[in-house]
């Protein structure tokens, strides 16, 4: 079978399909022109946040060995202070009980020389004198006589103990006043060294701002360039669409006579399957006709059969088949009998090659229908099967048998 194919796009010229390429290579560089500075800005954003992440680590660094060594510093002046006052309280305590042993050694002797003063002057009152009218005013109030020589040196080993004790309490204010001293200088540098933290932070903040800044204004300049390279670029896309919109246009107009044609063409080949199709059921039916007189000529030698006697009957068989002068009848029935039988096996195959061309027609049309629906630019088309239509060698060699055959019946 014979197949005719057009395709729509054959006929478009050689300028416009350079135009196409053109714009699709055009369009596919500013895509890769917008991925590689998307992939720019990537990397410049990765490496940001590497130097950012590597500020930071340096930044942690330094404030733990800082902290570190703050607080290792702050840990050995602590345990020195909690030395020194714990050897102040040690001393502290040493002095309060040696000086709790003096004073009742003082005691003890005073109330002794009283008693002994007592037992050598039984009958003079000795006048009465308060510890704090001759030693400082810690020393507690006792009843002695100032003429006595014993008395004298425990008052002096008292107003000792007395000045030891207040140079104690002097150092433990001096310890004291330290503390305090060393609290308000520990604060001081702690709020020292935050300030100076925090201007280290301002000054790294104000860098890596400038940093950004400058990365900032570079990516600008990059994005400004490329931004008038698109326009450019757009522009002489406008151009070229603007000098090849004529030809653009004639192009189309072209497409559309096309496909008119097409239309043209495959409705005439629609009505020229539907006449075909008439003709075949014409056909059809005058093989159904045919069938049905080779069925009564069946019936009418079934007739003659039973009319004819044994003997005929018996000779038949080893009877001369090319003798047609003793039975005529039958051998003309016989011949009508094949050439039915043969020109209805013709008209069914006949019928079976126009129904298959039928169903290949109203694929085709469907197919261009679809095509011209979806905006398709190829369609095949076969040729109508038309009542003169060339058959095959063999169907060709059939029809010749059983017109040879309806010849030769209707000649006898």
């Amino acid at each position: 079978m014979k197949t005719c194919r057009f395709t729509v796009s054959e006929r478009v010229p050689l300028p416009v399909q350079n135009l196409v390429t053109a714009l699709q290579e055009a369009e596919r560089h500013s895509a890769r022109v917008r991925r590689v500075h998307l992939q720019h800005l990537d990397r410049l954003l990765v490496l940001q946040h590497r130097r950012l992440g590597l500020v930071q680590q340096q930044w942690e660094g330094g404030l733990q060995q800082l902290s570190s060594r703050f607080s290792s510093d702050r840990k050995q002046i602590l345990e020195q202070s909690e030395q020194r006052t714990a050897h102040l309280e040690d001393v502290e305590f040493a002095m309060t009980m040696e000086e709790e042993d003096v004073t009742r050694e003082i005691q003890t002797l005073f109330d002794a020389v009283i008693q002994s003063y007592k037992e050598a002057y039984p009958d003079t009152v000795p006048q009465r004198h308060t510890l704090s009218s001759l030693c400082p005013p810690s020393v507690p109030s006792l009843v002695f006589v100032p003429e006595s020589p014993c008395l004298s040196v425990s008052l002096q080993k008292a107003s000792l103990q007395v000045n030891q004790r207040d140079e104690l309490k002097e150092e433990r204010r001096r310890l004291e006043k330290t503390k305090r001293d060393f609290e308000q200088l520990e604060s001081k540098e702690d709020r020292l060294l935050d300030h100076q933290r925090h201007v280290q932070t301002v000054q790294k903040n104000k860098e890596e701002v400038k940093k950004t800044q400058e990365t900032v204004v570079h990516l600008k300049k990059k994005l400004v360039s490329n931004e008038a390279k698109k326009q450019s670029m757009e522009q002489d896309l406008v151009a070229q669409r603007n000098l090849r919109g004529p030809k653009t246009h004639e192009l189309q107009n072209q497409l559309v006579q096309t496909r008119a044609a097409a239309r043209k063409k495959l409705s005439d080949l629609t009505m020229q399957s539907d006449a075909a199709t008439k003709k075949l059921k014409a056909v059809i039916a005058k093989g159904e006709k045919v069938v049905r007189a080779g069925e009564m000529c069946q019936k009418m030698e079934d007739k003659v059969r039973l009319l004819l006697r044994p003997e005929e009957l018996r000779q038949e068989p080893g009877a001369d088949p090319q003798e047609p002068a003793e039975k005529p009848e039958l051998l003309h029935l016989t011949r009508r009998v094949a050439a039915a039988a043969l020109q209805r096996e013709v008209l069914k195959r006949h019928k079976e090659d126009l129904s298959r061309e039928n169903q290949q027609l109203k694929l085709l049309l469907r197919q261009h229908l679809d095509a011209e629906t979806i905006g398709g630019q190829q369609l095949t088309i076969d040729p109508a099967p038309l009542s003169g239509s060339p058959l095959t060698t063999r169907t060709h060699i059939t029809v010749i048998e059983g017109v040879h055959a309806m010849k030769h019946a209707l000649r006898d």
